[in-house]
């Protein structure tokens, strides 16, 4: 299952850094970075719960963090749909405690689990920190 990740920023001009930094974490060409900046058009970013998925995880969320220390204004888009900063890092979280769920589920169904998933099937235990 991929979701699509874009992110509105402007209408502004393409200022050469912001559009290195859009360039090194969206696949799309740099006529369409630009355009997307001066139209403030949606500009896809990367595929999320995809086969990358750790890289553009990493990808999108050192984009967010960079963007913010710029200060620079941005929409974040999720299959289409605006979203908050806020909502965004939920879904990411819920993913990866959905992920850990079916791991669990699956070492139980095999029959030999491990101490940690008999902890989770009787709910005495905390989803794993992630590293962001």
């Amino acid at each position: 299952m991929t979701v699509p990740f874009a992110l509105r920023i402007g209408p502004c001009s393409p200022e050469r850094g912001l559009v290195a930094l859009l360039r090194s974490a969206s696949q799309a060409p740099l006529s369409t970075i630009t355009q997307a900046l001066t139209k403030g058009a949606l500009l896809p970013i990367c595929d999320l719960f995809g086969r990358d998925e750790d890289e553009n995880e990493t990808r999108v969320l050192d984009l967010l963090a960079e963007l913010a220390a710029r200060q620079t204004k941005f929409e974040i888009y999720v299959e289409g749909c605006l979203e908050s900063l806020e909502v965004f890092k939920n879904l990411l979280t819920r993913h990866h405690q959905i992920a850990y769920d079916v791991e669990m589920e699956t070492e139980l169904e095999l029959g030999e689990p491990s101490e940690e998933a008999i902890r989770w099937s009787t709910g005495n235990f905390e989803y794993p920190k992630r590293e962001r």
